[in-house]
């Protein structure tokens, strides 16, 4: 991130060292309330400091670096522009999405309309197609009235702005490859006649894939289907894409979700994801994310959503403030996660949430002030909460429940302070406890199965001996195999 937006780095450096029981000088840690106070601030620069960004450009002035030169392509090819029937589009869609929210689509056509702008093969720039749409009648004071395909074998590079007219139905649907590269791509317009909660959006398909780097991409999405969110891409069929799909030094604001369906290694880098109405990203099926250095700013649902199989996810160096619901979710056999180096601030709901999900390493994650649990674990094995910090949680900083019998997790080096209550279980199976501190989370440390160590756990508030904490579980038949290991993840 760039200096001004990571103003806040003194602040999460002390957040990391309070951690610990007790500073290297032996002073006591940060009192909760200076923290919480601190990230309210924080918050408040970074949401000035957002609405200010309005460019392209400014992204980049943010990221601190100039635009890296695409790698090189093979001797480009003239484009070749048709008018297609939009159902094929659609067609095309339902295959990997279903049909939900398609007949809007349709419906959001002027007079029935049922025509689609299509670049059937070659290479194609946003001057050509601007000057293809005109000539051909389909653009207009607020950008593109058509819908535009990029077919299998055809790139779009966009290096300007491509408004999409949302009165007229207008969107982007890429089977091929798009490369946005210091552009952006923004609904404008007014309100659809015919469907009025209809917007833009922007959707790779099948083999399709993308390159988006200091980009601004805005006002998009509408419905309840992933195809239509706003941002998509879904890899579904026998074919994958030849080439990765990125985001890099992007700012996506007003873009109802973000969603990655199916997705090879992804990389999701430096970014902002402002005032987002659903969640703000969304990683389905996905293997090998990357997620890292971006900021999730003001999101209607869970800010970061890592769900349905989404195996192997590296989320580290993020900040998240005023998520709607959660601010981190994985669950639905999301395995192997790795969390580190995370701040979330009043998250509605949850500041980090597993269920269903193994071998999660949680570290460097400060949780604060979240409108109910700090951190909840179900059902999940192998799962290790270390170095971090839960404060100020208006229910329980730990909520640990229905761990199958035999399960270990670890706790290490957290500070649990200022929480409505320390740690709340329910058949939470064995926990070991080392170097935690629990020295200001008076009055209630313990709540649920584990009521009864409530004495040992005070006679050691600095966590300077190991304790174990045990209560029973829920039936390990009930629940799969466990499928990764620690030791696979190190």
């Amino acid at each position: 991130m760039s200096r001004d937006l990571r103003s806040s780095s003194a602040f999460r450096a002390s957040l990391l060292l309070a951690s610990a029981c007790l500073a290297p000088s032996g002073i006591l840690a940060e009192p909760v309330e200076q923290i919480l106070s601190q990230a309210r601030a924080d918050y408040e620069d970074h949401a000035i400091q957002v609405a200010g960004i309005v460019s392209p450009e400014q992204m980049l002035a943010r990221a601190g670096h100039a635009l890296t030169a695409p790698p090189p392509q093979a001797a480009a090819s003239l484009a070749e522009f048709d008018i297609i029937d939009l159902r094929f589009i659609l067609i095309e869609m339902a295959r990997a999405t279903g049909t939900n929210d398609q007949l809007s689509v349709l419906r959001a056509q002027p007079q029935g309309r049922l025509k689609a702008l299509s670049i059937q093969k070659g290479d194609a720039d946003l001057s050509t197609v601007i000057k293809t749409a005109t000539d051909m009648g389909f653009y207009g004071a607020d950008g593109l009235t058509i819908p535009l395909a990029i077919q299998a074998g055809a790139r779009l590079t966009i290096a300007d702005s491509l408004m999409l007219d949302r009165a007229s139905g207008a969107f982007l649907i890429n089977f091929g490859r798009m490369e946005v590269i210091g552009g952006s791509i923004i609904g404008a317009g007014t309100e659809n006649a015919n469907i009025p909660e209809f917007r833009p959006f922007f959707t790779t398909l099948g083999t399709g894939s993308f390159d988006v780097r200091g980009a601004v991409i805005q006002s998009l999405g509408f419905g309840s289907a992933p195809a239509f969110s706003g941002f998509a891409a879904i890899e579904a069929g026998l074919y994958r894409p030849e080439e990765v799909s990125a985001i890099q030094d992007t700012l996506l604001r007003d873009v109802m979700s973000t969603q990655f369906d199916g997705l090879q290694s992804p990389k999701i880098v430096g970014s902002i994801f402002d005032h987002s109405s659903g969640n703000a990203l969304e990683l389905r099926r996905t293997q090998n994310a990357q997620v890292s250095q971006n900021l999730f700013i003001n999101s209607g649902g869970d800010a970061l959503r890592i769900t349905h199989g989404s195996v192997g996810t590296r989320v580290n160096d993020i900040e998240i403030y005023e998520a709607g619901l959660n601010g981190i979710r994985v669950n639905i056999s999301s395995h192997a996660t790795r969390l580190d180096d995370v701040t979330i601030w009043n998250a509605a709901k949850i500041g980090l949430s597993v269920d269903r999900s193994d071998c999660v390493a949680i570290s460097h994650v400060s949780v604060l002030f979240p409108g109910q649990k700090g951190v909840s674990l179900r059902r999940t094995r192998a799962t290790q909460l270390t170095d971090s910090s839960v404060l100020g949680s208006r229910n329980a900083g730990l909520f640990v429940a229905e761990q199958p019998d035999g399960t270990v997790l670890t706790l290490a080096r957290n500070r649990i302070a200022g929480n409505r209550v320390g740690i709340s279980t329910a058949a939470p199976a064995e926990i070991h406890l080392d170097a935690n501190d629990f020295s200001q989370q008076f009055p209630r440390f313990l709540k649920g199965d584990l009521s009864g160590s409530i004495a040992t756990l005070t006679a050691n508030l600095t966590g300077s001996a190991p304790l174990v904490l045990q209560a029973g579980g829920t039936d390990p038949n009930l629940v799969p195999p466990i499928t990764c290991t620690q030791a696979e993840e190190s």
